[in-house]
């Protein structure tokens, strides 16, 4: 059996669209290795990674070659789906944000859809493949995580969390050690860029209101964990293959503290000179941890502040401590830890004083890159049942502003989102910061130089002289 893997491109020919970093798909990795195992053939088509004209797209899908084409997309990705795949005969299998969310949906389109995926994707693709080989009558009955459908019948099947990770193949790499794969997180002075990427754990016990589990990393509540051995070895292939970077893709890397001392013991352990990053949330941080994180190889780190009002962070379901927050930015820069910091804009009943107790608290933890998104009510997220008959698949939490919740009009939020960004931009410590970091590439990585300078320039000429939509 060949198979061809795609993941769509949320910005599909949308031209001035916000940066953002382009990782590899874990679940893609897994399920290539696990493809491999069963004596499957593969290609991959990234086009978050690289540019496919839409002609060259539907030739690549109407070879004769392939048997099955999965596909992997987010809710921007929608129409762009039923495009390419209206009509066309080979056998699909769906993951990602628009499979679990409107399977049903694509399901009444002229797709010839075997199955969606809506769970943990590794743990079902497995089955399905044996399935497919095995059983001409595609009877997916006792397959997790699924939406398929059978006599005219759609069926639901019981969702699954994969309990011990360790038991998952390990992730197919080669195809994604190229310089499509890249973070814009800052890293310190001196570091060759070469990225690769894992995750540490699964899931993730907040209940943020914007939230939407079809768009997380991983699915479910519960924590589950690799051990600090499967993921240092992990690791250490990596810097094997030349990565001196890798990016944790954990939803929320630091709920558990002592989990993350285990993996950092382990690296310093094998004494592996590899930097690392990771996204949590702030309230999950001490300096202690930040020590111990720093001494094994971490140089970077994601928090979600979301809103520096207090009022406006309990309406989110996200108490941060905001003086803790204060006091975790000036430790980290102490340390030589480098920090990007999140913020929503367009909150529910966020006022002018909120956005501007947002905009003070953003000089006051000068972070060294940030990124600024619309509250967006994606479907799964508690917000979504407010919006759901008028919902439109094309939003994009960088690039849409279709649903105000706030008290502020449309027209000011832009021009809000617009001096958030300036305020932080021409701050003397960014200007220091984007200076070093661009100095630092211009002679260790040209490539993400260049891709840092033009893809900047492109968003603050959207920002200063388009509207944003």
């Amino acid at each position: 059996m060949k198979i061809l893997f795609i993941r769509l491109a949320s910005y599909y020919d949308i031209h001035f669209h916000h940066p953002e970093n382009v990782m590899m798909p874990i679940d893609i990795s897994i399920m290539m290795r696990t493809a491999l195992n069963l004596k499957c053939h593969f290609e991959f088509i990234d086009l978050e990674a690289f540019r496919f004209t839409f002609d060259d797209l539907k030739k690549m899908i109407s070879r004769d070659d392939f048997d099955l084409i999965v596909v992997k997309a987010k809710s921007p990705s929608f129409e762009t789906f039923i495009k390419l795949f209206k009509n066309t005969k080979k056998n699909i299998i769906g993951m990602g944000h628009i499979f679990s969310c409107y399977a049903e949906k694509l399901f009444s389109e002229d797709i010839p859809l075997l199955a969606a995926i809506s769970g943990e994707p590794e743990l079902s693709f497995g089955l399905l493949l044996q399935a497919i080989k095995n059983d001409g009558n595609y009877n997916f009955s006792n397959i997790p995580n699924i939406t398929w459908k059978i006599d005219g019948k759609i069926i639901h099947n019981e969702e699954q969390l994969v309990d011990n990770l360790d038991e998952l193949p390990n992730p197919y790499t080669d195809p994604f050690l190229s310089a499509g794969y890249f973070t814009y997180y800052p890293v310190p002075f001196g570091t060759k860029k070469r990225f690769g990427f894992l995750m540490h754990s699964r899931g993730c016990p907040y209940k943020c209101i914007f939230c939407s589990p079809t768009l997380r990393n991983s699915r479910g509540d519960r924590m589950r964990y690799h051990s600090a051995k499967r993921t240092v070895d992990e690791m250490e292939k990596m810097a094997q293959k030349g990565v001196t970077i890798v990016q944790f893709r954990d939803d929320s890397f630091t709920i558990d503290k002592s989990k993350v001392k285990e993996l950092c013991l382990e690296l310093k352990r094998r004494n592996l000179k590899i930097k690392w990053i990771v996204q949590t949330n702030i309230n999950n941080v001490d300096k202690d941890l930040l020590m111990e994180m720093k001494s094994a190889g971490c140089c970077s780190i994601g928090f979600g502040i979301e809103s520096g009002s207090p009022r406006i962070l309990s309406m989110l379901n996200k108490n941060n401590d905001l003086p803790h927050a204060m006091e975790i930015f000036d430790f980290c820069k102490k340390i030589g830890i480098k920090t990007v910091g999140f913020f929503l804009l367009g909150s529910p009943g966020e006022e002018r004083e909120d956005i501007e107790k947002t905009i003070k608290l953003l000089k006051n933890l000068r972070p060294d890159l940030i990124q600024l998104a619309y509250f967006t009510p994606y479907p799964g997220s508690q917000v979504f049942e407010k919006i759901k008959q008028d919902y439109k698949e094309s939003i994009h939490h960088y690039n849409c502003f279709e649903y105000n919740f706030s008290k502020v009009s449309t027209v000011e939020l832009k021009k809000y989102f617009r001096k958030f960004y300036l305020n932080w931009l021409l701050s003397p410590s960014t200007l220091l910061s984007l200076t070093s970091s661009m100095v630092n590439d211009l002679f260790f990585n040209p490539g993400a130089a260049k891709r840092f300078l033009m893809d900047g320039i492109r968003f603050t000429i959207r920002i200063l002289f388009f509207n944003l939509r």
